[in-house]
């Protein structure tokens, strides 16, 4: 009987041991729910010319004209109220970032400085936002011409 208790003792701590050393290097792996909606929780802005088109249409300092789709992902914390119009912070960052593209040239879009490119989108909406209000910026279409 005491071997039979012992065996169930030793298999019961095996089974514990196994599904630890299973379940850590998964929990490792993914983070936890938590985590995972406070990185989700952001607000995607486009930068548009109108209501119909998810592009921009301007002119480059070295004038040719641009054809870019730019979506930033801010924090959610900056969320206009009404997204049919856009409160004052909103035309500021809309402002800040034209004044930004009209200010590169055109080479400054290629695919080797892109990310230099973002880089000057991102502290452009900084500015205009303040800190930690920018999560990442996506550059999703490009046509110079």
């Amino acid at each position: 009987m005491l071997k039979y208790i012992v065996l169930i003792v030793i298999l019961v701590l095996s089974t514990v041991a196994v599904s630890v050393a299973v379940a850590v290097p998964l929990a490792m792996q993914n983070p936890p729910a938590a985590a995972v909606a406070e990185t989700e929780a952001g607000y995607m802005y486009t930068l548009r010319s109108n209501e119909k088109d998810a592009f921009i249409v301007t002119t480059l300092a070295d004038q040719r004209l641009v054809r870019l789709q730019l979506i930033l992902e801010l924090d959610k914390s900056v969320e206009p109220k009404d997204l049919k119009n856009p409160d004052r912070q909103m035309l500021a960052l809309q402002d800040s970032l034209l004044r930004t593209i009209r200010a590169c040239r055109s080479d400054d879009l290629t695919p080797q400085k892109q990310a230099a490119f973002k880089q000057r989108i991102s502290d452009a909406a900084t500015q205009a936002l303040g800190k930690r209000a920018v999560r990442a910026v996506y550059l999703t279409g490009v046509t110079v011409q």
